[in-house]
């Protein structure tokens, strides 16, 4: 990753073919799994594609080609150099039919993934950016769909709970000597939950 000390030096990606090529070579080397297994095939591939040329095309032309006030001086893009990226990454990792993932974004703009969360979150404080959190929501949106297609319960059980739902533990009285009150049975349930959390 990029360390703030390292910005003021690193000039803006410009995503050139060789750029592409060399980023997907590199990305397929460290995948731990096989790409055979993973790969997107055609059906999903354009599914992805069309989806995502549609949100372009709402989303270019509200973006700010001027530069963004000095407001943080780890920033080294215009808010449509960012977007052109990000739009680059997408075609690339999806025309190779490989997973887009949100560190994938951080990685191919070579920032870092706390700088591209502070950009897409909800606290973002670069307004001109506020498009990153459209195409961070297009990943989430393609990490749900390739979820539900392996139909694996493990997968939804994750992102459920990662979205704030958790699993409901309730305790039983094997017998009535010592059992609980109901307050007691109340205390002990919140304390099991926050223990879950």
């Amino acid at each position: 990753m990029v360390g703030i000390k390292n910005m003021k030096q690193k000039l803006p990606v410009i995503p050139t073919e060789q750029y592409r090529r060399d980023f997907i070579n590199k990305k397929a080397e460290h995948l731990a799994y096989s790409a055979k297994n993973n790969k997107l095939d055609f059906i999903d591939m354009r599914y992805f594609l069309n989806a995502f040329d549609a949100l372009e095309s709402v989303l270019r032309p509200t973006i700010s080609k001027s530069i963004i006030p000095h407001r943080t001086r780890k920033y080294r893009y215009r808010p449509i150099q960012m977007f052109d990226n990000t739009i680059a990454y997408f075609r690339t990792t999806l025309e190779a039919g490989q997973p887009l993932t949100k560190t994938g974004i951080a990685l191919f703009n070579q920032i870092s993934r706390q700088d591209l969360d502070e950009y897409s979150g909800p606290n973002n404080k670069v307004p001109e950016l506020g498009f990153m959190k459209d195409l961070v929501s297009f990943v989430e949106m393609y990490v749900e769909y390739t979820g539900q297609k392996k139909q694996n319960p493990a997968f939804q059980i994750f992102w459920l709970k990662n979205r704030g739902w958790s699993d409901k533990l309730e305790i039983e009285a094997k017998s009535t000597m010592g059992s609980l009150t109901d307050e007691e049975r109340e205390l002990a349930q919140k304390r099991l939950q926050n223990f879950s959390e």
